[in-house]
C-alpha cells in the first residue's frame, strides 16, 4: 500500500470489488488481499453498535444470532 497508495484497492471477498473490475470501472494497478490476516471474520454487539469484520461471510451475517435477534434489518 505504501508504494502504491490510491492506485491499489484492497480486497477481502471480493463482492464488491470484483464485479467493478470486470466491468472495468476501476482498473487498479495492485490488489491487496485480506485473506491471510487472521482475526477480520468476527461480528461483535457492544449494545451501542454492531460491528462487523471485513472477512465476515455474507452467510455468517445470515445465521449470526446477534443479527437475528437485534439487527432484524439485515437478517
Amino acid at each position: 500500500m505504501s508504494i502504491y497508495g490510491e492506485k491499489a484497492k484492497i480486497i477481502a471477498g471480493g463482492v464488491d470489488l470484483v464485479p467493478r473490475m470486470r466491468l472495468r470501472k476501476i482498473k487498479p494497478e495492485c490488489v491487496v488481499s485480506l485473506q491471510k490476516i487472521s482475526g477480520l471474520d468476527y461480528i461483535e454487539s457492544n449494545g451501542v453498535g454492531l460491528r462487523i469484520g471485513a472477512l465476515t461471510t455474507l452467510r455468517s451475517i445470515e445465521l449470526s444470532p446477534v443479527v437475528q435477534r437485534d439487527y432484524t434489518i439485515l437478517y
